[in-house]
């Protein structure tokens, strides 16, 4: 069971990952377009 847990998290925490590089992704292509998201995303 706990193995299966574990499973669940590291599918969870790449998930995470790919939602991060996604994000940076688009805010590196807005930041080319003159638009700063993540200050945006602080506030």
């Amino acid at each position: 069971m706990a193995t299966h847990d574990y499973k669940h998290f590291t599918i969870a925490i790449a998930i995470s990952l790919l939602a991060l590089s996604e994000a940076e992704v688009t805010a590196v292509k807005a930041t080319n377009e003159g638009i700063d998201i993540r200050k945006i995303m602080m506030y």
